[in-house]
């Protein structure tokens, strides 16, 4: 079945039919879902807590959905509020996580002093993200973590695609700034 049957069989199909319906919803997205939560906490468990969240929302509404957008995009959507809610109510300061984000470094090695300063660098990433805006930051998760065209952010968060390069631009631009007064700062 594709997106629009199964939004279908769950609308109008027996209770057996909806809970298929949504379990395979829950199959084809969980993945996805899950890479797009991970972006905004750090913690495994927080993650799985989010995306349960991000479910039972889409279950409660799903019946409203008016395929506007694609059935991931919808989904997508609500993952961010919820990650959002959750970032609100938890009040966690380091949203974003890059720790398998590949950095090419000038000198990177993998010996212990190319190690080093490929995690320091990771971490003034992180630095830099966590001072961005609500909106820049979910863009440049979105663009930069999840690899998401500006198109597609543009649909999950309901704004032009003007907006979206503005603000990835911009995030990209106060992280390269803050890493570059650290490593003057520090001398590196």
């Amino acid at each position: 079945m594709d997106d629009k049957e199964l939004v279908e069989s769950f609308k109008h199909g027996s209770t057996y039919e909806k809970d298929k319906a949504f379990n395979r919803v829950v199959s084809l997205y969980r993945e996805r879902l899950y890479a797009v939560i991970r972006g905004f906490t750090n913690d495994h468990d927080d993650t799985d807590d989010i995306l349960q969240e991000t479910f039972v929302k889409a279950f409660e509404h799903l019946h409203k959905f008016r395929g506007e957008s694609s059935l991931y995009t919808w989904l997508c959507r609500i993952a961010i509020n919820q990650s959002i809610t959750f970032q609100r109510k938890k009040k966690l300061k380091n949203l974003v996580s890059l720790e398998n984000l590949s950095i090419p470094l000038r000198s990177r090695q993998q010996d212990p002093e190319g190690i080093l300063q490929e995690t320091e660098l990771k971490n003034m990433i992180r630095e830099a993200v966590d001072q961005l805006s609500e909106k820049q930051r979910i863009v440049f998760n979105l663009r930069f973590y999840d690899e998401l065209s500006h198109a597609e952010i543009a649909q999950i968060t309901g704004n032009s695609i003007g907006t979206i390069k503005a603000n990835f631009f911009h995030a990209i631009q106060k992280v390269k700034q803050f890493i570059e007064n650290r490593y003057a700062i520090s001398g590196k």
